[in-house]
């Protein structure tokens, strides 16, 4: 499972409790864009519409130019089964917690995001963490 990109601010800001396998829903030049390594997480996040999860922000440069118009940050649909699905959406909805991208990887030549339950940490939990890693 090689990891493509780590989402390093997550640790950070945020105390992260279970983790999920996530496939996305990509256009072909976004898998060969993201396998190249031209993708930014910051300010990216997980949000519930419509009974379903989707990757917000994510920015995806294409590699060369593109015939059509494209967003480059547009809402990706994630691929999870519906028992998972419908527990975070339980989750999403109870005060403080939120849904993270920790990480993208490849498994069997897929591209997998790898989305965990957090609870974001205080200014003090934050600097304290930081003491303690050093």
């Amino acid at each position: 499972m090689p990891t493509l990109r780590k989402n390093r601010d997550v640790l950070h800001k945020y105390s992260l409790f279970d983790k999920y396998e996530a496939g996305i829903e990509l256009y072909g030049w976004e898998v060969k864009a993201i396998k190249s390594g031209n993708i930014d997480f910051k300010g990216s996040y997980v949000k519930p519409l419509q009974n379903e999860l989707y990757w917000i922000n994510a920015k995806v440069a294409p590699l060369g130019e593109l015939k059509e118009d494209y967003v480059i940050d547009r809402s990706r649909k994630l691929l999870l089964h519906r028992e998972e699905v419908n527990k975070l959406l339980h989750i999403s909805n109870a005060k403080s917690m939120a849904i993270v991208p920790v990480r993208l990887y490849t498994t069997r030549n897929l591209i997998k995001l790898e989305i965990a339950t957090a609870k974001g940490k205080k200014k003090f939990e934050q600097s304290l963490a930081q003491k303690r890693k050093s």
